[in-house]
């Protein structure tokens, strides 16, 4: 039922981004995302930073954006037990913009990488497994694509490509 409702919800987000679509600053965006997650009781614990290179107006749906940005911070915040360093950085590479959130938790195992953008699946003991799946219906349904690597700082790096569409 939980798979058939997720994916209900995703269709239903893919039918309304073509019409709900913005131009928008997308490190307007993520930034009030992010400040909108301090007071989540896993992240207000965590050093969050948000690094940024040059300006970035995109057409995207914000609602969509907002969903990447949450779910991955949160993510990040419990890898990390609520009291780690996570970064979220913004780059443009030629017709795509680069979202990347990383972390300074345990990372994942690459072999464990690719099922986690399966429905249901998670590495949290108390994990509903649908976090990292809404990133990806999120991101396909922007035109874009996720993939998880490794951080800089130790832990996981989840990079979303956006494609840059409408606004140069």
């Amino acid at each position: 039922r939980i798979i058939s409702l997720n994916r209900r919800l995703v269709t239903a987000a893919r039918q309304g981004v073509a019409g709900a679509a913005e131009d928008l600053d997308l490190v307007v965006a993520v930034r009030d995302t992010i400040e909108a997650l301090r007071s989540h009781e896993k992240v207000r614990g965590c050093k969050v930073d948000l690094l940024v290179e040059g300006a970035h107006p995109v057409r995207l749906h914000p609602l969509l954006v907002h969903q990447i940005v949450s779910n991955l911070v949160v993510n990040s915040a419990e890898a990390t037990g609520g009291s780690g360093r996570i970064e979220v950085r913004i780059e443009r590479h030629g017709e795509s913009i680069a979202l990347e959130v990383h972390d300074d938790g345990p990372g994942i195992p690459a072999e464990r990488r690719t099922l986690l953008f399966d429905a249901l699946a998670s590495t949290k003991a108390n994990g509903s497994g649908l976090g990292l799946f809404s990133v990806k219906a999120c991101a396909t349904a922007l035109g874009g694509a996720v993939v998880i690597g490794d951080s800089p700082f130790g832990g996981a790096c989840f990079r979303v490509l956006l494609p840059v569409t409408g606004a140069a």
